[in-house]
């Protein structure tokens, strides 16, 4: 479902995590940190930085993903979010690629939802 006039908040939050996928996975690290809340795109680029040699999130997110051999590309396609909790202004949502089950938080930020932990990542 496209995030929009009518949807919930379970199916804005799930949009989110499925943009933050795709992003990723496209390898457009400028859209995927445009979908971290701003405290997780810092914390990120503050513990990236010396290994990807910038200091610029979507930079740094590009050359994780060029790094990103193509059966986790094509598994982090295939992924399903579910069971998507949302309580006030956060929520939590599964993400489950074959066998492999991580659960992410998100942030709702000036009226969006965003990623306040980096699926696998932690914050």
């Amino acid at each position: 479902m496209v995030a929009g006039c009518g949807a919930s908040a379970e199916d804005r939050a799930a949009s989110t995590v499925h943009g933050y996928l795709d992003a990723f996975v496209d390898g457009d690290g400028a859209k995927a940190c445009s979908l971290m809340a701003s405290t997780t795109r810092a914390e990120f680029v503050a513990r990236v930085q010396r290994d990807m040699n910038t200091s610029d999130c979507g930079v740094a997110i590009d050359r994780i993903h060029n790094q990103t051999g193509p059966r986790v590309l094509r598994a982090l396609k295939n992924a399903k979010v579910s069971h998507v909790k949302v309580q006030g202004d956060s929520a939590t949502a599964r993400i489950t690629s074959g066998s492999s089950t991580t659960v992410t938080t998100l942030l709702k930020e000036h009226g969006s939802w965003r990623i306040a932990a980096t699926p696998g990542g932690g914050q």
